[in-house]
């Protein structure tokens, strides 16, 4: 009987195989090798004899395990029966997580999946039985949860028809999703094809690629740039990741993209502006690693859980800018009794929003100064036209003084002109706001 376990001695047994494979694989390419590299190649099903060429041979490895979940189990365990073999060649399991459907709650949405599918999970359970197979029941746990608690380790070749199988490449194991009939091969004693991945290459990164797909994919264009003078953000962003990454272009490139990843697009954003509402709200990242932690755990459980974490975070991380009063008028600090006396207006916009609920008004509505587009109901206004004079403007610095103006000349009419006007006043007397209060 086959084990199905990952036994301290099946793990032996993979790793001395592992170790005959690679010593062969060692003599034919005579060069280093990466971990990814020696995991796969680890597994060929004939070192001596296999090209390997990256990204162009196609390799035959040897997976140490299968898994399969209950819906694409069915269809495998079928075919597996046309191999009229007694017992699958490697170590297999199937998992019922699938058929479950998240309606209610666990308990009832456990009961309605065994009455809907009690037929289906009767046959996977006896095939399992039939051909030595590990079966785990409907409320065992989800498939690939299962599979990194108790069947992967570090070096294992896993194969298995869910998308999240890579999951136990969080204990070193090489775990990929395939099909159904990819599966069954190898059930059946068959070696899995696969194309050589790329891997153990060392590449530059290429920043104007990156910043074409992660970056700069879908900027806006709504302003409106002088000729020749036209705003490229693909050169711009990739300008910001190769200096970035100047200190570490020796790295891997996945180093870099995380690297980039870290420093462009989260530490460096301290505030979001939302101006479909008019807020201003401050946005913390949770990548900001060691000073965010230590925040985090200083801060008492039951303010974790009633949503003040955001607030003990800024106060740490940003005093000043934590200070600072909202939309309503009251800070984003935790409520204490030392600046009890800021929180004044919550009283008076909470029952606003009470008398708003419980008794709205019945009078008809008329059109008021305070109604339509922002651009509209502000545009009279004397401090608005002090903050949008293009030539003390700093949202200029980035577009030029004459589109600004020609910009705030426009029409005003259509929706997709006001939307952008509301965000240059916003993004203006935000930048206003933070020049006075010292921020770079």
């Amino acid at each position: 009987m086959i084990t199905i376990e990952s036994t301290p001695e099946f793990v032996a047994s993979v790793y001395e195989r592992m170790d005959r494979t690679l010593s062969a694989v060692r003599q034919r390419l005579a060069r280093p090798m990466g971990l990814a590299e020696k995991v796969l190649l680890a597994h060929l099903d004939d070192p001596s004899n296999t090209d390997i060429e990256r990204g162009k041979s196609y390799v035959q490895l040897r997976p140490d395990r299968v898994i399969l979940q209950d819906v694409l189990g069915q269809t495998a365990m079928l075919q597996f029966m046309q191999t009229r073999r007694t017992q699958t060649a490697v170590p297999t399991s199937i998992h019922c997580d699938h058929l479950i459907q998240a309606r209610v709650e666990g308990e009832s949405d456990l009961r309605e999946s065994l009455a809907e599918n009690r037929e289906v999970y009767d046959f996977l359970r006896t095939a399992a039985a039939k051909y030595g197979v590990g079966f785990w029941g409907p409320g065992a746990g989800i498939i690939h949860q299962v599979a990194l608690e108790n069947y992967a380790f570090p070096g294992e070749l896993m194969i298995g028809t869910d998308s999240h199988t890579p999951m136990a490449g969080g204990l070193g194991a090489c775990a990929v999703g395939v099909g159904g009939a990819d599966a069954v091969e190898v059930m059946a004693g068959l070696p899995w094809e696969v194309l050589f991945p790329r891997i153990g290459a060392r590449r530059p990164l290429d920043a104007r690629w990156v910043a074409s797909k992660r970056l700069s994919n879908n900027c806006s264009y709504a302003l409106a740039f002088p000729p020749g003078e036209a705003f490229d953000p693909t050169s711009h962003f990739a300008g910001i990741i190769e200096r970035t990454n100047a200190e570490i272009t020796s790295t891997p490139n996945t180093f870099q993209m995380d690297h980039v990843h870290l420093r462009v697009r989260l530490q460096r954003w301290q505030g979001r502006i939302a101006s479909s509402t008019d807020q201003l709200w401050p946005c913390l990242s949770q990548f900001m690693l060691r000073p965010v932690l230590d925040t985090v755990f200083q801060i008492r459980e039951w303010d974790r859980r009633h949503s003040s974490l955001s607030r003990h975070m800024l106060v740490d991380l940003d005093p000043l800018f934590a200070s600072y009063p909202m939309e309503h008028g009251y800070p984003p600090l935790p409520l204490s009794w030392n600046n009890l006396h800021r929180f004044w207006p919550v009283p008076l916009h909470v029952w606003k929003r009470v008398r708003k609920r419980f008794f709205p008004a019945r009078a008809p509505v008329h059109a008021t100064p305070n109604g339509g587009p922002p651009h509209a109901r502000f545009k009279s206004v004397e401090e608005v036209q002090e903050l949008l004079r293009p030539s003390r403007m700093k949202v200029g610095e980035l577009t030029g003084e004459a589109a600004l103006t020609e910009f705030l000349r426009g029409p005003g009419t259509a929706r997709r002109y006001e939307q952008t006007w509301a965000r240059v006043l916003t993004l203006e007397y935000t930048l206003h706001v933070l020049d006075k209060l010292g921020h770079p």
